[in-house]
Formats: structure tokens, C-alpha cells, sequence
């Protein structure tokens, strides 16, 4: 069966009749959540439980690419300590990881309130199709819930 590509956004954007694209106010929710998203594969904002809290809703949660499920405050725990400089038994540093990279990032508005996030990660040599869900809380976007699914090597 041929799999079909994710749409980038629900909505397409309305032409204005002079061959430009007008954008909609969609357009810029699934951008903006876009960026939070790849923003939470940043060493920065992941060490920083600050960011991490605002970024994760209060009911947030995660199955994990080994399948266990885990909640907000887990998960922001993990994060934090998890670039936090830390010595080997022989005194050496633990290995650095590389940094986590996205591709077939796409994002479509599935209501006024929430929004789907897919992609592909790769992290050191381990590849993982990740979705998340975001939804309007307020003013701002928050990630609701997170799940990564492991991808066979080949």
C-alpha cells in the first residue's frame, strides 16, 4: 500500500488574484507550533525546566520510542538532568550525544484549538517517527501529548 504524504496545514491558503498567496491566521498557528516543536530539540531550551513547563501542558503526556508511557513531570526531570556534566567511573566525561535533527517536519490544524505535529528524528544513529498534538491553552500553544515510534534500520 503506498503511504501518502501529510498534508503541511488543513487549510489552503486563498489566492489573491494577483498570483501571491494570502496567508491565514492557520498558517501562522501551524508555524509558530512548528517552532515550539523543533525548539524542544534544542540542548538549551531541554536543560532549562523553565522553557520545558511552558512548552508542556499540565496534562501532558508521552509514550516513549521503547513504548512506556510517562508524564509531564517525568518528563521534564528527565530532561533537565539529562546534559547535566556528569563523570564516568574512571573519571572521564560520558559521551556527548549528537544533536537531534528533524525532517518531514509537517504540521496541520486538525480544529480551532488543535494541531498535529509529524516528523522524523535522528539522534545518535537511532531513527524515530514522532507525532505531537498541541493545543490552544489560553494565549499561547502548548504540547499536549508525544509520541515517538522506533524506525528499523535499512
Amino acid at each position: 500500500m503506498k503511504q501518502e504524504p501529510w498534508p503541511a496545514r488543513a487549510e489552503n491558503p486563498r489566492p489573491s488574484g494577483r498570483g501571491e498567496v494570502n496567508e491565514t491566521r492557520s498558517d501562522e498557528d501551524v508555524r509558530f507550533v512548528t517552532r515550539r516543536e523543533l525548539s524542544l530539540l534544542q540542548p538549551d531550551v531541554r536543560g532549562s525546566t523553565a522553557q520545558v513547563e511552558a512548552l508542556l501542558h499540565p496534562d501532558f503526556r508521552e509514550i516513549t520510542a521503547a513504548g512506556r508511557r510517562v508524564d509531564r513531570r517525568e518528563v521534564i526531570r528527565t530532561l533537565a538532568t539529562e546534559r547535566l556534566p556528569q563523570t564516568l567511573g574512571n573519571g572521564s566525561e560520558p559521551p556527548v550525544l549528537e544533536p537531534a535533527t528533524a525532517s518531514g517536519l509537517a504540521g496541520i490544524r486538525l480544529s480551532g484549538t488543535v494541531i498535529l505535529v509529524t516528523y522524523v528524528n535522528e539522534q545518535d544513529g537511532q531513527r524515530s517517527r514522532r507525532s505531537s498534538l498541541w493545543l490552544k491553552t489560553g494565549p499561547s500553544w502548548r504540547r499536549y501529548f508525544h509520541q515517538a515510534t522506533p524506525v528499523p534500520a535499512g
